[in-house]
């Protein structure tokens, strides 16, 4: 599920920067929560992101672009240790994996 909260105003600098030190903070503690109205998205960033910065000016114009992005971490279910695990009867009608033949296939 995919969720999303977007924000676009012009701003007193002051407060800009006021989201932009609260964005650093967060980022520092590990989990930044943007909330809009009844919509929120946590995010928590990995130790690697990627950053994209751009800078430009024109003659009635100026603009910053700062973009961090990082990819979630993929979680395997593979579980290796030296101890077996218990066995769990099967529902009955549930598929299982056939049992050898005597030829071991």
């Amino acid at each position: 599920m995919s969720k999303e909260v977007n924000f676009e105003a012009n701003l007193e600098l002051q407060t800009a920067i006021s989201y932009l030190e609260e964005i650093a903070s967060s980022l520092k503690d590990g989990k930044v929560v943007v909330e809009r109205a009844q919509d929120f998205v946590v995010l928590e960033p990995m130790h690697q992101v990627q950053m994209a910065l751009g800078a430009a000016a024109e003659e009635e114009r100026a603009e910053i672009t700062l973009k961090l992005s990082w990819e979630k971490p993929i979680e395997y279910d593979l579980k290796i240790s030296s101890v077996e695990p218990a066995i769990q009867p099967k529902a009955e009608g549930e598929p299982g994996i056939a049992e050898e033949d005597e030829e071991g296939y």
